[in-house]
């Protein structure tokens, strides 16, 4: 009898935010190994999902992203205002892929 398959999940988060230091787009990939945000990433979107399906991974789900994963991004570009975008236009996609052994 085969194994059920294992599948690991990603959430992607792309977009911009707009905050005392002006507006900066961005990416974030987060996994299980960790968290990666890139500042400046004008490809939008559809290059983001097709960057990840390149690598394999399928989208499972997508919504607007929430007020408190827009700070956790703020928090990890380091910008230097203290309270926060004002602005923000971001979508959250949920990725799975299967684990290979």
């Amino acid at each position: 009898m085969s194994e059920p398959q294992t599948y690991e999940f990603a959430e992607v988060i792309v977009g911009f935010l707009n905050d005392a230091d002006g507006m900066i787009s961005f990416l974030q990939v987060r996994t299980l190994t960790g968290d990666e945000t890139t500042p400046d990433y004008g490809h939008g979107y559809l290059e983001a999902l097709n960057q990840m399906g390149a690598q394999g991974w399928q989208l499972h789900s997508e919504r607007e992203a929430t007020e408190g994963r827009i700070m956790w991004i703020w928090g990890a570009l380091q910008r230097s205002g203290e309270q926060g975008p004002h602005q923000w236009n971001a979508r959250e996609f949920l990725m799975t892929r299967p684990v290979r052994d």
